[in-house]
């Protein structure tokens, strides 16, 4: 039914390794730069608070790959629901009609695609831009701008 799902995300890209908990926020403030550092791909931060709360850090690439995942398995039971009404209807009336509809729906399911993941954008960073430093008037002359009344 959904193999390409299964196949495009496959065991290692799925695989998410458990960092070394930090038992308060405290712990974790200390050496954020680093414990934010240590969050990358593959790996899940645990975080605990006074309230008793665990929380859960990731990638955004993790992220989004486990959220499209639950999207999937939504959009897989929506489907499997049409199709066991379908059946049940099959069931009480026995007629063309029914199993008909029952086929369909079957055969929808299975050629609907795989719903994809977003990847999530590169950060902006302005040193990444090539800067012409040939051109080194800044002046800039507002007088020359058009008003629009």
């Amino acid at each position: 039914m959904s193999t390409a799902l299964i196949k495009s995300v496959g065991h290692s890209e799925l695989a998410l390794h458990p960092l070394q908990p930090w038992r308060s926020a405290e712990q974790f403030r200390k050496n954020l730069g680093e414990n934010l550092r240590l969050i990358e791909r593959g790996h899940v931060g645990t975080l605990m608070t006074k309230e008793n709360k665990t929380i859960r850090l990731l990638s955004d690439e993790d992220f989004q790959l486990l959220y499209g995942l639950a999207k999937e398995v939504d959009r897989l039971r929506d489907g499997i629901e049409v199709i066991i009404a379908a059946a049940v209807s099959v069931q009480e009336n026995q007629n063309e009609s029914a199993v008909r509809v029952l086929t369909k729906a079957a055969l929808a399911l299975g050629r609907s695609p795989v719903l994809p993941t977003r990847t999530p954008s590169k950060d902006f960073n302005l040193d990444d831009i090539a800067v012409d430093e040939s051109d080194t008037d800044d002046s800039f002359d507002f007088n020359d701008i058009k008003r629009p009344f």
